[in-house]
């Protein structure tokens, strides 16, 4: 059985942005998950494409933009060739942009699930601090990660 590898962007000194930093510190001390199955991506959209090359599922965590409250949980199940229109505008912007990713391997890797986890993020601003409504959701973030990283070993799912 294959694990899913979790990858986690963000930069900390952008407030809200830094979700991914701060749920890697959290679950690598919790020790629930394999540390080899985290991985920390900064602002680096084309470590994704690495990471996907792997054929293994995968499970990102970032400040996402939906146009929603500060502080809302969002989860996407996206496959490589779907729902590619739903994410174009709803990421924080790194180095790549995910749909340009998914495209960029569609010919050469065969993505099997790709579950994107992460809050509405409320202040991005250089220098500033992560906002209350963000910072009060994230144990709940952390624990939507270990439960979905669980579901490959509880329900044995093959890929």
């Amino acid at each position: 059985m294959i694990k899913p590898i979790i990858i986690c962007f963000g930069n900390i000194l952008y407030g809200d942005d830094g979700i991914g930093e701060i749920v890697l510190e959290k679950l690598r001390e919790s020790e629930v998950i394999d540390n080899d199955d985290i991985i920390f991506a900064g602002n680096d959209g084309l470590l994704l494409l690495k990471v996907l090359e792997e054929n293994r599922p995968v499970i990102i965590v970032d400040a996402v933009r939906a146009g929603s409250k500060p502080g809302t949980i969002h989860r996407f199940n996206l496959s490589k060739r779907s729902k590619l229109s739903l994410i174009e505008n709803h990421f924080t912007t790194h180095s790549f942009g995910l749909s340009e990713i998914i495209e960029l391997t569609n010919d050469f890797t065969d993505i099997s699930e790709i579950i994107v986890l992460g809050i509405e993020p409320g202040d991005t601003t250089p220098g500033r601090e992560m906002t209350d409504e963000v910072k009060n959701k994230l144990d709940e973030l952390v624990k939507l990660v270990v439960k979905e990283y669980n579901i490959y070993e509880e329900e044995n799912i093959n890929y």
